[in-house]
């Protein structure tokens, strides 16, 4: 999984920057061709070497500006980050999730045929994410089964200088004494009562409240901390594009037409950066989960003690929390599918075991 995540965050980067240089080489070749006058007067024609050809500066400036639009689809096709890091990401998310499953004893990982049945699930399980990194995410001619380093890892397998140390979270008395007299175990509302107690070693078997604290409620800080800068990131963007739409007009209208290009370049270029990082779908989608886990402690908090120790609400627990989690990932993935097909997922992927819907 650590391994993974670090394949995650490169083939990401990777992404990304290919996809920025395609926009900011496009842009610059409409700019190019827009002053082509300006940059031939100031620009004297330049010789190649060899062949003896002549060129203006507006046209050598457009042919190198299109090798390199070249070059980056060439590194592009050759390191296939997208689809590399969908796959990736997605057979890391359900690892996670089967981890999840077996340190909790739910699911296909309960100890109902014996103590050892649940590791020989676990191995069967950690095989079959083997396959499908080496098969689906295309890794076979890459170095990601290569060694790597201690910093690498995060919990715990090989612990390097330092790691011993154990951060204490401060809890203020107030906040002691309120966790001490509430009768509700879990405030998702309340970020000093989500501060996580107890410390996770990655492999202990886990209780119902550990899997709460430790999963979803950490999982419930995550897409809340993301959610303001992604819905600002899409205010932002959506502002600037209709700005860019009134500024093309009002040049036009001012005699300078031909530039308009320029500015229609650049708004069409913020717009298709926006759908590829799928800011909006994130916007919604984290809406969504957000919901849906505050639903799942509810209902969790609503019980009482007896209940909550009834391994069939233990089991409906975890598999309601995975399921959420994974739909969440499953609509990431299914973005750049027919609607038909995002549409079926996406209700397939939003049916919890008891009914409840996110």
């Amino acid at each position: 999984m650590d391994i993974g995540d670090y394949q995650i965050s490169v083939l990401k980067n990777i992404a990304k920057v290919c996809y920025l240089l395609h926009l900011l080489l496009g842009i610059a070749i409409v700019c190019v061709t827009v002053l082509g006058k300006e940059i031939d007067s100031s620009v004297k024609e330049v010789t190649i070497a060899g062949s003896g050809t002549t060129m203006m500066g507006s046209q050598l400036v457009t042919f190198c500006l299109s090798l390199l639009m070249a070059l980056v689809a060439a590194l592009q096709a050759f390191y296939n980050p997208v689809r590399r890091w969908q796959q990736v990401r997605s057979a890391t998310g359900d690892m996670a999730s089967v981890i999840w499953q077996y340190r909790t004893r739910t699911g296909d990982f309960s100890e109902r045929e014996g103590p050892s049945s649940c590791t020989r699930a676990l191995a069967a399980e950690v095989r079959k994410y083997n396959d499908i990194v080496t098969v689906s995410a295309d890794v076979q001619e890459t170095n990601y089964n290569k060694f790597y380093g201690s910093n690498i890892f995060k919990h715990g397998q090989r612990p390097s200088a330092g790691t011993n140390k154990v951060k204490r979270r401060r809890v203020s008395p107030d906040t002691a004494l309120r966790q001490a007299n509430s009768t509700s175990a879990f405030d998702p509302e309340d970020p000093e009562v989500q501060e996580l107690v107890t410390r996770d070693t990655h492999y202990r078997p886990m209780t119902p409240d550990d899997y709460v604290s430790l999963r979803l409620l950490t999982m419930l800080r995550f897409y809340r901390s993301r959610l303001p800068r992604y819905a600002r990131s899409l205010s932002l963007g959506t502002w600037t594009i209709l700005v860019a739409s009134s500024v093309g007009a009002l040049v036009a209208f001012l005699g300078f037409a031909a530039h308009v290009a320029i500015i229609s370049s650049a708004s069409a270029a913020i717009a298709a950066w926006m759908e590829f990082r799928s800011t909006a779908q994130k916007v919604s989608r984290y809406n969504a989960i957000i919901v849906s886990l505050k639903n799942i402690l509810l209902w969790w908090d609503s019980m009482s003690q007896v209940d909550r120790a009834s391994p069939v609400n233990i089991d409906l627990l975890v598999q309601m929390g995975e399921a959420t989690l994974n739909a969440e990932r499953d609509a990431w993935m299914s973005a750049g599918k027919p609607k038909g097909e995002n549409e079926g997922a996406q209700t397939k992927s939003n049916q919890h075991p008891d009914g409840l819907s996110g």
